[in-house]
């Protein structure tokens, strides 16, 4: 457990520089949609490959329905500056900072398989 707690420490603590790093050199109005929109999207796509979870059609719409919504945020905001080209290196912090959320993630979540629920009345 401890091992997965180091991990988790060190994935959140890449998070904060990434994070930081992107809404210091790129609009906030870009990275946030992004980062924060396709996160749940690598998490269950790394939870169906290394947990070997099977959503529900249910959870497939829902994760679709946040994917689009953040591709409409993200589109606003770069319809807002049709004179600036597309930052694309804000664009690839911002999926980097999904992707190590979506790991911190899935590895916060590992060694609550292994701790004993609490028991119900």
């Amino acid at each position: 457990m401890w091992l997965f707690a180091a991990f988790s420490v060190i994935l959140e603590a890449i998070y904060f520089v990434l994070l930081a790093r992107a809404y210091n050199d790129h609009d906030f109005s870009l990275v946030y949609p992004i980062a924060r929109g396709t996160a749940p999207a690598f998490l269950m796509l790394w939870s169906i490959l290394f947990l070997h979870e099977d959503p529900t059609i249910g959870g497939f719409v829902g994760v679709g329905m946040i994917v689009c919504g953040m591709v409409i945020i993200s589109a606003t905001g770069l319809l807002r500056n049709r004179g600036s080209k597309l930052h694309l290196k804000g664009v690839v912090l911002a999926l980097t900072v999904a992707l190590t959320i979506s790991l911190y993630t899935l590895i916060d979540a590992q060694p609550s398989g292994t701790v004993p629920r609490f028991p119900t009345r």
